[in-house]
Protein backbone atom coordinates (compact mmCIF):
# COMPACT_ATOMS: atom_id res chain seq x y z
CA UNK A 1 0.00 0.00 0.00
CA UNK A 2 2.84 2.39 0.88
CA UNK A 3 4.42 1.92 -2.55
CA UNK A 4 1.14 2.70 -4.34
CA UNK A 5 0.70 5.85 -2.28
CA UNK A 6 4.29 6.89 -3.00
CA UNK A 7 3.67 6.27 -6.71
CA UNK A 8 0.58 8.48 -6.62
CA UNK A 9 2.47 11.24 -4.83
CA UNK A 10 5.26 11.00 -7.40
CA UNK A 11 2.72 11.27 -10.21
CA UNK A 12 1.33 14.45 -8.64
CA UNK A 13 4.86 15.77 -8.16
CA UNK A 14 5.58 15.16 -11.84
CA UNK A 15 2.35 16.83 -12.95
CA UNK A 16 3.11 19.92 -10.86
CA UNK A 17 6.81 20.18 -11.79
CA UNK A 18 7.97 22.92 -14.16
CA UNK A 19 9.47 20.87 -16.99
CA UNK A 20 8.45 19.56 -20.40
CA UNK A 21 5.96 16.95 -19.18
CA UNK A 22 4.58 18.95 -16.25
CA UNK A 23 0.93 19.92 -16.62
CA UNK A 24 0.74 22.71 -14.05
CA UNK A 25 4.40 23.84 -13.77
CA UNK A 26 4.32 25.05 -10.16
CA UNK A 27 7.30 23.24 -8.58
CA UNK A 28 10.78 24.20 -9.85
CA UNK A 29 12.64 21.31 -11.45
CA UNK A 30 15.57 21.49 -9.01
CA UNK A 31 13.12 21.12 -6.07
CA UNK A 32 11.79 17.99 -7.77
CA UNK A 33 15.38 16.73 -7.76
CA UNK A 34 15.84 17.40 -4.06
CA UNK A 35 12.61 15.55 -3.31
CA UNK A 36 13.83 12.55 -5.32
CA UNK A 37 17.12 12.54 -3.40
CA UNK A 38 15.28 12.64 -0.06
CA UNK A 39 12.93 9.85 -1.17
CA UNK A 40 15.87 7.65 -2.23
CA UNK A 41 17.48 8.06 1.21
CA UNK A 42 14.15 7.40 2.95
CA UNK A 43 13.65 4.25 0.87
CA UNK A 44 17.10 3.09 1.91
CA UNK A 45 16.10 3.61 5.53
CA UNK A 46 12.89 1.69 4.94
CA UNK A 47 14.91 -1.15 3.41
CA UNK A 48 17.09 -1.21 6.52
CA UNK A 49 13.96 -1.38 8.69
CA UNK A 50 12.71 -4.41 6.77
CA UNK A 51 16.15 -5.99 7.19
CA UNK A 52 15.93 -5.59 10.97
CA UNK A 53 12.55 -7.33 11.11
CA UNK A 54 13.77 -10.16 8.84
CA UNK A 55 11.46 -9.40 5.90
CA UNK A 56 13.83 -10.36 3.09
CA UNK A 57 11.45 -9.78 0.19
CA UNK A 58 10.52 -6.25 1.27
CA UNK A 59 14.14 -5.52 2.13
CA UNK A 60 15.35 -6.46 -1.36
CA UNK A 61 12.48 -4.61 -3.04
CA UNK A 62 13.17 -1.34 -1.22
CA UNK A 63 16.94 -1.63 -1.68
CA UNK A 64 16.48 -1.87 -5.44
CA UNK A 65 13.77 0.81 -5.37
CA UNK A 66 16.10 3.17 -3.46
CA UNK A 67 18.93 2.47 -5.89
CA UNK A 68 16.66 3.12 -8.89
CA UNK A 69 15.44 6.45 -7.50
CA UNK A 70 18.98 7.47 -6.53
CA UNK A 71 20.34 6.60 -9.99
CA UNK A 72 17.52 8.61 -11.55
CA UNK A 73 18.51 11.56 -9.36
CA UNK A 74 22.19 11.07 -10.12
CA UNK A 75 21.78 10.86 -13.91
CA UNK A 76 19.28 13.70 -14.31
CA UNK A 77 20.62 17.21 -14.90
CA UNK A 78 18.17 19.17 -12.77
CA UNK A 79 20.13 22.45 -12.89
CA UNK A 80 21.03 22.12 -16.59
CA UNK A 81 17.42 21.49 -17.62
CA UNK A 82 16.27 24.75 -16.00
CA UNK A 83 18.83 26.86 -17.87
CA UNK A 84 17.44 25.94 -21.31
Amino acid sequence: MFTYILGGIHLLLTLFTDFEFGAFKVIPFHIHGWIELIVSVALGGLAFYFYTINDAVSHKFYVFFAIAVFLTWLLTGYKQAERK
